[in-house]
């Protein structure tokens, strides 16, 4: 990790906001999905359930936001095709903008 204070947000803190964030804004079952040996690859780094729908963020660094690997593409097509919403999202902003169209469109 970069120790340069000047430097964006870690993937990490980012994510953290962004699960209060759900959690607070919309209720429901919000889950942090830490990799492992075990675990399917790209999965993504945040899932979920609010009001009966399934969405899953694949979290990034603004800088790092077209670095999706191929396993995370495959994974998030996968919950698209089962009628989840997926999304690649760098902030509380993005991850809002998706929730809005979700309820724009249910």
């Amino acid at each position: 990790m970069d120790d340069n204070p000047f430097e964006e947000e870690t993937e990490s803190t980012i994510t953290r906001g962004i699960k209060k964030f759900l959690e607070v804004r919309y209720p429901g079952a919000w889950y942090k999905i830490h990799g492992g040996p075990y675990q399917e690859a790209g999965i993504p780094d945040i899932v979920g359930c609010h009001e009966g729908h399934f969405f899953a963020f694949e979290v990034k660094r603004p800088r790092k936001k077209r670095h999706v690997s191929d396993q995370q593409k495959y994974q998030m097509s996968r919950i698209a095709m089962a009628h989840g919403t997926t999304a690649v999202v760098t902030s509380k902003e993005d991850v809002q903008e998706v929730m809005l169209l979700w309820l724009t469109n249910k």
